[in-house]
């Protein structure tokens, strides 16, 4: 799986139900393609990202009622350091292997938080945008991954994360797992992936 450059700190939550209550966005359903996303400067660091576009079958939480139907994501390739010249250096992901690893059709639970129109004004200098709606129509709402939160079903049934290390991922899988009555605990288990699925879809009406 493509998990991009870079190393990331942050908070492990113990299960899908728990994230979708810290976020704005929670949507389950199938990937219709991959785009060349947005990217960040924050004048040491340059970010970059892909956007991808689901086909939404799940909304358990939504920040704009189109993502009822269709979510654009935006998914972090890495970061690179910004030489002296100003220019990014390094490498990352390349779209194709985003293609390669997650193709059309594979379902995938998107969980995150909205991204601000506004993000230059929010953060001020140095932070630059560029091609900030990239990889989407025009106008239509962008929501980026928290780490845990982008979940994606191999051909067998089981789960893998594009960001997480698997010991984080493992914590839902076996919590789903509890709250199906099943044997799918581990991230290979077939069927893992179908109980976190479900998960969502109690935490959208209940």
């Amino acid at each position: 799986m493509v998990r991009g450059s870079g190393y990331y700190d942050y908070n492990v939550l113990p299960n899908l139900s728990a994230a979708v209550e810290q976020h704005d966005v929670a949507v389950a359903g199938r990937v219709t393609g991959w785009s060349e996303g947005r990217s960040v400067n924050t004048g040491d660091m340059v970010t970059r990202y892909a956007t991808v576009t689901v086909q939404v079958d799940l909304a358990a939480r939504i920040a704009d009622p189109s993502q009822r139907d269709v979510a654009y994501v935006a998914v972090s390739l890495g970061s690179d350091p910004v030489g002296p010249d100003g220019a990014a250096v390094g490498s990352v992901p390349t779209l194709g292997e985003l293609e390669r690893a997650v193709p059309t059709g594979t379902r995938i639970i998107a969980i995150g938080n909205a991204v601000p129109e506004d993000e230059e004004e929010q953060y001020g200098s140095p932070f630059e945008v560029a091609d900030y709606e990239a990889g989407r129509p025009a106008g239509a709402p962008l929501a980026s991954f928290t780490v845990q939160g982008s979940l994606v079903e191999t051909t067998n049934g089981c789960t893998v994360s594009l960001r997480a290390q698997d010991e984080d991922v493992s914590y839902w899988t076996i919590h789903a797992a509890e709250l199906a009555g099943n044997e799918a605990t581990a991230t290979t288990s077939p069927g893992s992936f179908q109980n976190l699925v479900d998960e969502l879809e109690s935490s959208a009406t209940g």
